[in-house]
């Protein structure tokens, strides 16, 4: 789908070597496209900032091309250029809920303000009434896990569970096994994560976190067990995940 659009945002250009929102979609394109397969390389993400920057060259005034630059700033690690580019979008169009998305990241993750967080996350969902609300909803229970607030967070992954048309058992266990981990009650994230397992016997993420929840149990035979099987699904999927790979070690 990502190599189809890239094609017809070409074919836009083609027409119009100016048009702005086209530079801008195929920067997003190329991010979605090539984050993982380029992230050891020296180049790592420099086309969708080349592109990004295009779009800004023609329209200075185009949000989402400040968002993907602003993802590029903090991808390489400067904040500062990131927050700026962000708030900047935000000026242009103050209900572009992905912004918000993006900040609430930022200030959960790598700077850490769960007020800030929190409330850009409640944004963020008070602006999106379509796709990604249910992905919005896990994202603010995270936050809230975060800053203390487990059952405000249990509630959050509810509404996720909810919104989803048959109801994502999977994603509903693994958010709440994972928050009962952060708050070191192992065991109760165990019975999650066992129903988690029920739903989808190789899905990545889960078997990432079956391994790292086996380990702090001291199970480690367990914990290998699916440490293994997530190594042998992710690189059946082509998937990057700098997260875990230590806790193997």
């Amino acid at each position: 789908a990502l190599d189809q659009a890239a094609i017809f945002f070409e074919k836009a250009l083609a027409i119009d070597s100016a048009h702005a929102p086209s530079y801008a979609a195929l920067a997003t394109v190329y991010w979605e496209k090539n984050y993982n397969t380029t992230y050891f390389e020296a180049n790592f993400l420099d086309s969708a900032f080349y592109l990004a920057q295009r779009a800004l060259d023609y329209d200075k005034q185009l949000e989402e091309a400040c968002l993907i630059r602003g993802k590029y700033y903090y991808e390489m690690n400067d904040d500062r250029k990131a927050l700026a580019d962000i708030q900047k979008a935000l000026e242009i169009n103050p209900n572009f809920w992905e912004a918000y998305s993006v900040l609430s990241r930022i200030y959960n993750w790598r700077q850490p303000d769960f007020v800030k967080a929190i409330q850009n996350g409640q944004k963020a969902i008070s602006l999106n009434q379509g796709p990604g609300l249910a992905e919005l909803y896990n994202q603010l229970g995270f936050a809230f896990a975060c800053a203390g607030f487990k059952e405000e967070a249990k509630m959050l992954f509810k509404n996720s569970f909810d919104l989803t048309n048959t109801g994502d058992s999977l994603s509903y266990y693994l958010s709440v096994g994972t928050i009962e981990q952060y708050f070191r009650d192992y065991r109760k994230a165990e019975k999650y994560l066992d129903q988690a397992l029920r739903c989808d016997s190789v899905n990545v993420n889960l078997l990432r976190r079956l391994g790292g929840n086996y380990n702090h149990l001291k199970n480690y035979q367990k914990s290998l067990y699916y440490y293994q099987k997530w190594l042998h699904q992710k690189d059946l999927l082509n998937i990057l995940d700098l997260g875990e790979a230590h806790r193997i070690a």
